[in-house]
């Protein structure tokens, strides 16, 4: 900005001068900025300043500073996690500029979620084999997180409570998420089998399922005895 400016002198008698000369205002100091605190996120969470805080800036001639930013991603070890350099720049209506660097760390450690799908009760009957179940999972940021079954158990109890291995009467395969009872070794046994859930980034849940065969007969005494008192 360039003024006019007239200078006047007087001395103590009145007598008086002037001239005139010309003055440039320039305003060449930067704003003066703050970033925000470096964070760390879970993979599912925004990213966006209103989740990870905005910068403020001040400035001894424009009140209302610029601010803007502008990200570099760095890819992390695994798919959901990466690294946001976020470089804040706030700038004046001169132009003059400064910048301070925000980190935003995104991490993926949540475990993901297993069902069994197995039957509400809990339950089957030596005629509904072969039946299978398939382990299913999902995850806040794997869509397609890995599910696999590690192994079985067959066994049932006897009136003592004593445990009983029946892994050679029964009969089951597995294919990964999928377990196939080709033979339940009859009423009383219960089969159990572990399912492992890995998604992308390593988070890992380990789930036990288990299925006891029953007799068939008390689930039509159950469904008649219901059927009796919806009647009254």
């Amino acid at each position: 900005m360039i003024c006019n400016v007239i200078l006047t002198v007087t001395d103590e008698a009145g007598c008086s001068d002037t001239c005139e000369t010309t003055v440039t205002i320039q305003d060449t100091m930067p704003p003066d900025i703050i970033c925000p605190d470096d964070r760390t996120i879970e993979c599912d969470e925004s990213s966006e300043p209103g989740n990870t805080g905005e910068s403020i800036a001040t400035d001894d001639c424009d009140p209302n500073p610029i601010i803007n930013f502008a990200d570099v991603i760095t890819p992390g070890d695994c798919t959901n996690g990466e690294t946001i350099t976020r470089t804040w720049t706030a700038t004046d209506y001169c132009g003059n500029s400064s910048s301070c660097v925000q980190t935003i760390e995104v991490v993926d450690t949540t475990k993901p979620n297993c069902q069994c799908n197995t039957p509400a009760t809990g339950t089957i009957t030596p005629p509904d084999a072969p039946i299978s179940f398939t382990a299913t999972a999902t995850d806040n940021c794997d869509d397609n997180p890995l599910v696999e079954i590690l192994g079985y158990d067959c066994y049932f109890y006897t009136k003592k409570g004593k445990r009983i291995d029946k892994t050679e009467s029964c009969v089951v395969e597995i294919e990964k998420d999928t377990i196939s009872i080709l033979n339940s070794g009859g009423v009383g046994t219960y089969i159990n089998w572990t399912v492992l859930v890995t998604d992308d980034c390593g988070n890992e849940t380990e789930m036990e399922c288990e299925v006891e065969v029953i007799n068939p007969e008390p689930i039509r005494w159950r469904h008649r005895q219901r059927q009796r008192e919806e009647r009254k």
